[in-house]
């Protein structure tokens, strides 16, 4: 059965049963979540960063990390223009299989132009080979060669085994804020599991709101929605020589 819309934001068109998984505290972020909270960024939070930050699709990172040829991986990415970008933000997903939807944890891959080195944020710490999977397949979209290594930056560990992509969501607004220069922000301090948990509950208000708005003014425009509080805050740099995530 053919399920209604509840909004359409961006690229992404959620169902209820995409919302619906924030309503349990048990059940995990799908991929559809995470695009809609990684557009919500690029085009409000982070509008003014447009040029600087790349906040990729699960989709197109899964897809990236799945086929061989370089040439089709150029020709497919080109339109996200990686090699001018400051900082990219990837999230990563453990499914190895290209042919069925599948996989059981999230992590977040950033990379840094500023420092030369991709950082994988890791909430379990169990995604490290897909991490490098993934960057061994951007380095030659970004400009930069091997040099470019996946640097394992401590994250703050999930307590149970459902809030992953929510680690996802939420360190990558508290990197990007960084970056922009709002301020540092301590991840261990920042991220504890009470805020973290408090995103699911956040993107629910959010989503709901946006259908609220598309449902009573004609077509949604984000740019109406007020801006969520600024990140907690002080920094999540990571050491000047951190170790080096191996595959």
């Amino acid at each position: 059965m053919m399920e209604t819309p509840v909004v359409t934001y961006g690229d992404v068109t959620l169902k209820p049963s995409d919302v619906m998984l924030l309503d349990d505290p048990l059940e995990w972020l799908n991929e559809n979540l995470i695009t809609v909270y990684f557009e919500y960024l690029a085009d409000e939070e982070f509008s003014d960063a447009r040029e600087q930050f790349s906040f990729m699709h699960p989709a197109s990172v899964f897809l990236m990390s799945c086929l061989q040829s370089a040439e089709e991986i150029a020709a497919i990415m080109s339109p996200l223009k990686l090699a001018t970008r400051d900082a990219v933000f990837m999230p990563i997903n453990n499914n190895d299989r290209i042919d069925k939807a599948g996989g059981t944890h999230w992590s977040l891959l950033v990379f840094v132009r500023s420092s030369g080195h991709f950082e994988h944020y890791d909430s379990m710490g169990s995604n490290t080979r897909f991490a490098a999977r993934v960057a061994d397949k951007v380095r030659p979209l970004l400009g930069v060669g091997n040099a470019a290594k996946v640097v394992s930056i401590k994250t703050p560990q999930q307590t149970n085994g459902h809030d992953c992509g929510l680690y996802v969501l939420f360190i990558a607004r508290l990197r990007a804020a960084e970056l922009a220069g709002r301020g540092p922000a301590s991840l261990t301090e920042a991220a504890t599991p009470e805020r973290v948990g408090g995103m699911r509950a956040t993107l629910r208000e959010m989503i709901r709101d946006w259908a609220a708005a598309a449902n009573s003014n004609g077509p949604f425009s984000p740019t109406k929605r007020p801006r969520l509080a600024p990140p907690p805050g002080p920094a999540c740099t990571p050491p000047a020589e951190p170790p080096v995530a191996t595959p």
